[in-house]
């Protein structure tokens, strides 16, 4: 679980940094955020090392789910090494002033971390059982909760440069907060679809039983509707150019994000699929 909300995170950053024009933003907010990147990644690798050797077949896959380390992809660790050592190089090139050569890096870190994510979609499905639409559906509900994760954090902390760069534009954190919503709204959809399909026990689903309301209700409402306001509210503020509201009130929204996926991603644990 460490392991996979660690690199949906560092996927989500990364694509966010792809996003963010050069010459708008400060150098330094690059290398800052290749580094939180880095240390992700590092993070994840760290998890897959203590958990062992990956498992590589159905069976292995299904004495890792009895181990509690359900989600472990085939050759994970050297996924998440190899992902960590790119965003090292981005975070030299970053720091050096060499977009040309950090932005194919922060690329390949965004597309090796969008392969774990889909690989452990697939060895959930081995360790449980669910058939193919739902490997699909968990993969997706990965990707959005990247984005909404990356964007909601990235947007958290540019706001900070305006302390110090009050005459940059405003335009880039608008832009994140936007993505924040889009990214949300995204993520709700398709945790809906992951409801639905748990309360008809389709498609080799455990159903709706096994997970605590808790976990419902953090999910829903704070990750969800709670979420959804704080992000209304710092776009509000970022029109009127109060950036410093805008971050605090982003600090909330990153927190509510936070919280809410940490619960779907407990409660995906009881149902087999995400929500």
């Amino acid at each position: 679980m460490l392991a996979d909300f660690a690199v949906r995170l560092a996927a989500g950053l990364a694509v966010l940094l792809l996003a963010t024009p050069v010459k708008e933003v400060p150098p330094r907010f690059y290398r800052t955020h290749a580094l939180v990147i880095l240390s992700l990644l590092v993070l994840a690798a760290l998890v897959y090392w203590s958990a062992g050797t990956p498992a590589t077949t159905a069976g292995e896959a299904s004495r890792t789910a009895a181990a509690g380390a359900v989600g472990v992809p085939a050759h994970g660790l050297i996924l998440a090494g190899s992902a960590a050592v790119l965003a090292y190089l981005a975070t030299v090139c970053w720091g050096m002033g060499l977009p040309r050569l950090a932005g194919p890096l922060t690329a390949a870190v965004a597309g090796v971390g969008g392969w774990i994510l889909v690989a452990i979609s697939v060895a959930e499905a081995s360790a449980t059982g669910v058939g193919p639409v739902v490997i699909a559906l968990n993969a997706l509900a990965r990707t959005t909760s990247a984005v909404l994760l990356g964007a909601s954090l990235s947007a958290m902390l540019l706001g900070h440069y305006y302390l110090t760069a009050s005459t940059m534009s405003i335009e880039p954190l608008k832009r994140y907060i936007a993505w924040s919503g889009w990214g949300l709204a995204a993520r709700g959809a398709v945790a809906a679809a992951g409801v639905a399909v748990a309360a008809t026990h389709a498609f080799g689903t455990a159903g709706l039983g096994g997970s605590p309301v808790v976990f419902e209700v953090i999910r829903w409402g704070m990750g969800v509707v709670a979420a959804g306001v704080a992000l209304r509210l710092s776009w509000q503020t970022a029109l009127i150019r109060s950036t410093q509201s805008a971050t605090g009130i982003l600090y909330i929204a990153t927190i509510l994000v936070l919280f809410g996926e940490l619960a779907a991603l407990a409660a995906q644990g009881s149902t087999g699929v995400a929500m």
